[in-house]
């Protein structure tokens, strides 16, 4: 740059180091109160790995909503720690709420790994010492969603022939992706079969069924482009018999139930892994849905998916068999969403609990949920009414944050719901509580917003 104007002075890497640190700290400062200024209590997300050098990274990202109701995320800290051991990832946690100054901690979600419960535990301890700790840390533990998905669907592809109809059409993708020239060909094939289709060819990542969908899909759409291309290039069955061999058309059947078994858990994680919108009034729901379908699958006289369902059964009942030992902070997004309330809590445990005395499980629910709700919502109005409108409930208007995703969903579950319960309306009570819940319920629609 001093070439190009003379009068320029490039300052040294040491004072470009210096304002750069500079700016860093101002921007902290002010990130620091602008969450102080803006939460009543915060949510964290905490994420742990390894990179291929053996470095244990940590990732730990603040979710919170602010005075004006708009949902907010920010990212604390990406640091090195020590391992992933339960004292590593509490102490972990603990020096960056500690940096920040943060011990307004409402819960917090991890993975299941078993080590994660140990941190919960540690960090729980933490914050009684704090004396922030709210209602003992009794809603602090959240199991990941997404997390117990993935673990839910691994255990659904477990079986042998499903593993070698995947394996096949991944090597036959990989094959073809391999060389720019067959690439080329395979495209050729695809025009004269007059395929109107816009999915290219994608390899998958073994390890992650997402993107296994995803190469199934793609793959499905384009079998006669298979067929063609293995008419054209002898090298192609050759190539392949070295290892799985070439997809034959059981393969493909298998493909296509696979996908579509795929598709209602891909989409699942799609809408439970939003950031910009809220997810959290939704996840029961979701959840409800799911144990329908399994069940569903589990008496399918199909003996591949029967087998199938009940593998993700078995998973299920694992992490969500109880439904009243889940974290009933899940409950209270379903009630405060306008849609739903109590009514839908009441009616989805009805459905899951089919074994007859599911009126009597559900009823012994919604009395353990309504005190416990009760008690976190003395403990709000008693922490934060006084310099806060905290007893007051959010607006139930209409908003557009939760998009379309919404829309993808599985809604058999919900649209029973609308149909019995849509528009009725209930006795008003003495509390601010009881009167938001036995209040009439809004209309459900794509661009409803539970912030508004």
């Amino acid at each position: 740059m001093s070439v190009i104007c003379l009068m320029l002075l490039v300052p040294s890497r040491r004072t470009i180091t210096r304002d750069i640190h500079v700016v860093y700290i101002e921007e902290l400062s002010k990130l620091k109160t602008f969450i102080k200024k803006h939460s009543q209590r915060i949510s964290l997300t905490t994420y742990t790995w390894t990179c291929i050098k053996q470095v244990n990274y940590m990732c730990l990202t603040v979710h919170f909503i602010d005075d004006e109701w708009k949902l907010q995320k920010r990212i604390l800290n990406f640091c090195p720690i020590v391992g992933h051991k339960s004292e590593d990832v509490g102490k972990g946690v603990e020096k960056c709420l500690l940096e920040w100054g943060f011990d307004n901690i409402f819960t917090i979600t991890v993975d299941n790994a078993s080590s994660n419960n140990g941190a919960i535990t540690y960090l729980t301890k933490i914050f009684d010492h704090w004396g922030t700790n709210l209602l003992g840390g009794k809603y602090m533990h959240v199991r990941c969603v997404a997390h117990i998905v993935n673990l839910i669907v691994q255990d659904g592809l477990k079986n042998k022939e499903e593993h070698l109809a995947i394996s096949r059409i991944r090597g036959a993708v990989r094959y073809i992706r391999n060389s720019s020239a067959r690439l080329q060909k395979f495209k050729e094939c695809v025009a004269s079969r007059k395929l109107d289709s816009k999915n290219l060819l994608c390899l998958d990542v073994p390890t992650r069924w997402n993107s296994t969908y995803l190469m199934l899909e793609a793959a499905i759409t384009l079998k006669s482009a298979f067929d063609a291309y293995d008419d054209i290039n002898f090298g192609y069955r050759t190539e392949l018999s070295k290892g799985d061999g070439v997809p034959l058309s059981y393969d493909w059947e298998r493909a296509t139930l696979l996908s579509k078994f795929l598709r209602h858990f891909y989409y699942l994680t799609v809408r439970i892994s939003g950031s910009l919108y809220v997810t959290s009034n939704n996840i029961f729901s979701e959840i409800s849905e799911m144990d329908l379908l399994l069940k569903e699958w589990s008496e399918s006289d199909d003996f591949e998916l029967n087998a199938m369902g009940k593998r993700m059964k078995e998973k299920f009942v694992r992490y969500w068999g109880a439904i009243e030992k889940m974290n009933k902070d899940m409950f209270y997004e379903v009630i405060l969403d306008p849609r739903r309330k109590n009514g839908f809590l009441n009616f989805s445990t009805e459905s899951v609990y089919d074994d007859g005395i599911g009126n009597e499980k559900s009823l012994a629910l919604k009395d353990q949920v309504k005190r416990d709700f009760e008690e976190l919502f003395a403990k709000y109005k008693s922490d934060y009414a006084t310099t806060t409108q905290a007893c007051g409930m959010p607006s139930t208007g209409s908003i557009g944050s939760s998009t379309s995703l919404s829309s993808v969903a599985s809604k058999s579950l919900i649209e029973k719901f609308n149909k019995r319960f849509g528009g009725k309306k209930s006795e008003s009570s003495k509390s601010e509580l009881d009167k938001y819940i036995s209040g009439g319920l809004e209309d459900d629609h794509e661009e409803f917003d539970i912030l508004a």
